[in-house]
């Protein structure tokens, strides 16, 4: 029987994201490994909250006053079991291998932290995504460039440790 410890501890900063956080925790609650998975509200004045209850016992909820989302994240960081840390957002959707994609070049020890270019538009027919993509010059539907950096400064995952002694 595979062990129930987390394998990474996700936080998902919010902020009046009723309408796209449902899709992106049913996503992540769905993951091939087992993760721990860390809301914070930050200073949601819309039904975040009252949504997030139906997840209470599948997440950990953290409130904290608007302050954005790198202070959200801060947060979130404190509260988590595991060695890494997955940082996404409440508009995203995953696929159920995501986390394990990755966190598997830092399990190996290649890596202190990882990012992906395979981010997508999920909501392709909404003008302000397509507006997005064609003030950056990306290609359609796609979050990154044609040729995306090799090295990035923007992690998805990272050692607990190298994150804390930021």
């Amino acid at each position: 029987m595979p062990s129930s410890k987390p394998v990474a501890s996700l936080v998902l900063a919010t902020y009046n994201s009723a309408h796209t956080l449902p899709a992106a925790l049913d996503s992540l609650l769905t993951q091939s490994l087992p993760i721990q998975l860390i809301v914070v509200d930050a200073g949601s004045t819309v039904n975040s909250l009252d949504l997030l209850t139906n997840y209470s016992d599948k997440i950990m909820l953290l409130k904290q006053d608007h302050q954005g989302p790198a202070i959200a994240r801060n947060l979130g960081a404190e509260y988590a079991s595991s060695d890494i840390l997955l940082f996404v957002d409440a508009d995203m959707e995953f696929g159920p291998d995501y986390v394990r994609d990755l966190i598997t070049p830092i399990k190996k020890g290649d890596a202190i932290g990882t990012y992906t270019t395979l981010e997508q538009v999920a909501n392709w027919d909404n003008p302000l995504a397509r507006c997005w993509n064609i003030e950056e010059g990306w290609e359609d539907q796609s979050r990154f460039p044609k040729n995306p950096p090799k090295w990035g400064t923007d992690y998805r995952a990272i050692l607990r440790s190298e994150f804390e002694g930021v």
